[in-house]
């Protein structure tokens, strides 16, 4: 089933774009947001402090492929503290991004740095929709429990509800 929604490039018109039901989802709970992949986005913070005060948490979309994460992915458990939620694109864990993008998608599973995945399917060729090739990598990496929990988060998502970091069982 595909519910509508769309990603919003970062720019400090969050709160006053919030009221278009196309940018949020979740029933207005929720906003996917995406930053420049070179460049750490200077104030943001406040700006989705601001949507929090109005119910909105911020899903920040695909850290994994940000310069600024690869170089310090500890970055996300500062911003999932701020009670930010994080999506992986499913094209990074299976390695459409390159090698190292994956190894970055990977660690922040290790690390227990995720709540969702995300398709990112821009079209029907070029950038489809991989999400059965990510769990099916993520089940023979890891375990059926954590895709089922991803798919899990998925629905919580969509009906409003908070999902939960992913947490690899050791």
């Amino acid at each position: 089933k595909i519910h509508l929604s769309a990603e919003v490039f970062y720019l400090p018109n969050l709160v006053n774009i919030s009221k278009n039901r196309l940018v949020t989802v979740g029933n207005g709970k929720y906003m996917l947001i995406e930053f420049k992949t070179n460049i750490y986005p200077i104030g943001f913070e406040e700006e989705f402090y601001k949507l929090q005060l109005k119910g909105i948490t911020p899903i920040v979309a695909h850290p994994e492929r940000y310069r600024f994460i690869q170089n310090d992915i500890n970055v996300l458990q500062e911003w999932i503290d701020h009670g930010y939620k994080i999506q992986v694109d499913a094209g990074s864990i299976i390695g459409q991004f390159g090698p190292h993008t994956k190894k970055i998608a990977l660690r922040m599973f290790d690390n227990a740095y995720i709540h969702l995945i995300g398709s990112d399917a821009h079209n029907n060729s070029k950038r489809n929709f991989c999400l059965l090739d990510a769990y099916n990598s993520l089940e023979k990496k890891y375990t059926i429990e954590l895709v089922n929990k991803l798919k899990d988060n998925a629905k919580l998502l969509l009906s409003g509800i908070k999902p939960e970091l992913i947490q690899i069982k050791q």
